[in-house]
């Protein structure tokens, strides 16, 4: 149970942890699988800020969070942050006061999501994975650092970019990633695999391919998936079928057909939740000079 009393707190590294702050070993991990999704981001919050979670906060982020494991293939299972209800990503930070609270936040659903693999027997306890996505918000890269820091099993972060990244930094693999290159992936994991990805993850997914080619490991991939593919149904479709539709509404419809995907209710709505829509905008390049 998360103690009330004040915690000394230091700067180790860039991140203001608890002084006192152990790592995530296997017989924490162990620990942690067997609580519910309350009491384990209870306990995650409380060791990485020293400060007990707001309940009102949580009530909140307990019923709208949307995060789930699906297992895509032996070598690729994907972090979906969205559900059938909604279509988008929104960051249900459990502290938004500062950038280092909302990097703490993404680090406890990875951390989360580490331990629903091993629940669903997609990996074992304390085995190493890798995490492949697009890179467009240094706050992502910052999470992966701290959880590299804490000893999480990651080995190696994959990150897809827009421009190149002229930085080596052992365990980070970064791949410029082309638009051609995100419909050609879409359209080959869909059927390889049956999965549909939406541009963002694709990104992510071209990454993880070129970081196959030149490397070989025998870890699992888990693929951070922001959006719901529908969100893209357009340009998504024309990766799938080269259809150029020009009604939103028909290309969303036909790529339910296609592909057995309910429509997010959100999208049917045409209500949806704002991408990124925290205030703080952490650049790539800021994330960079703080790893290094």
């Amino acid at each position: 149970m998360s103690s009330n009393n004040k915690t000394t707190m230091a700067k180790i590294g860039w991140y203001n942890l608890p002084a006192d702050f152990q790592c995530l070993d296997v017989d924490y991990l162990e620990g942690l699988k067997d609580k519910d999704f309350e009491e384990r981001v209870n306990e995650l919050y409380y060791r990485f800020t020293g400060k007990t979670l707001n309940s009102d906060a949580f009530s909140r982020i307990y019923s709208e969070y949307p995060a789930t494991v699906v297992s895509v293939d032996d070598t690729i299972c994907a972090l979906e942050l969205f559900d059938g209800k909604t279509a988008n990503y929104k960051d249900y930070f459990y502290d938004n006061t500062s950038c280092q609270g909302q990097v703490v936040s993404l680090a406890i659903t990875l951390i989360s999501a580490y331990i629903d693999m091993v629940d669903s027997e997609i990996i074992n306890m304390g085995e190493k994975i890798n995490v492949a996505l697009d890179l467009s918000d240094g706050r992502w890269l910052l999470a992966i650092n701290l959880l590299k820091y804490a000893k999480l099993p990651i080995d190696t972060a994959i990150f897809g970019v827009n421009s190149p990244v002229d930085s080596i930094v052992k365990g980070y693999h970064f791949e410029q990633v082309f638009e051609g290159e995100i419909e050609e992936i879409t359209k080959a994991f869909f059927e390889e695999t049956d999965y549909v990805l939406d541009p963002i993850s694709a990104s992510g997914m071209v990454a993880c391919d070129l970081f196959y080619s030149d490397y070989e490991d025998d870890n699992m991939t888990l693929l951070v998936s922001l959006v719901s593919p529908f969100l893209f149904a357009r340009k998504v479709l024309k990766s799938l079928e080269n259809i150029n539709e020009i009604s939103v509404d028909k290309a969303i419809k036909t790529l339910s057909m296609i592909t057995a995907l309910e429509i997010p209710k959100q999208i049917e709505d045409k209500t949806l939740l704002p991408f990124y829509s925290n205030d703080c905008d952490f650049s790539l390049k800021d994330a960079l000079k703080i790893i290094k």
